[in-house]
């Protein structure tokens, strides 16, 4: 319920920023130019992106997930980017099992996991907003295939 709620005040504050003309709309578009900068420099690489990229708003310390299905003996890799006001965003990915198989928690804006799944299955790619100066602070995560 309280995720819900939280996504629902969410899209009603940027539903009311993109009314009033503030900078959402910005956000979002700067994402995903960083997004296509980083699926040009892994397609350079051999990679493929495999889903629409994820994307939605966290304040400071707070974290979302969502599920991808995986075929074992294929690279992967987890591609998180946020906004001007987050300085710090982190990736963890579980496995069928619940176990964390690939994570990065490096103190920067840009996480990456790559990883070789050891079985096909639906993972589970958990992103939490470690720093945020001016909450909500929007992320996307792309997921990427070679």
């Amino acid at each position: 319920m309280a995720t819900v709620l939280r996504k629902l005040i969410l899209s009603t504050l940027v539903l009311g920023s993109l009314v009033a003309g503030t900078g959402a709309v910005a956000v979002l578009r700067a994402q995903s130019q960083e997004l296509d900068r980083i699926a040009a420099r892994l397609r350079a690489e051999g990679f493929q992106s495999i889903r629409t990229p994820e994307h939605g708003w966290l304040g400071e310390d707070e974290s979302e997930s969502f599920t991808v299905y995986l075929r074992s003996g294929r690279e992967y890799v987890m591609q998180g980017t946020c906004d001007d006001d987050c300085t710090d965003l982190d990736l963890d990915v579980m496995g069928p099992n619940g176990d964390v198989v690939a994570s990065d928690h490096s103190s920067d804006d840009w996480p990456q996991a790559r990883f070789v799944p050891w079985t096909s299955g639906t993972y589970r790619v958990k992103v939490t907003m470690y720093t945020c100066d001016v909450e909500p602070c929007a992320y996307a995560v792309g997921v990427y295939r070679r």
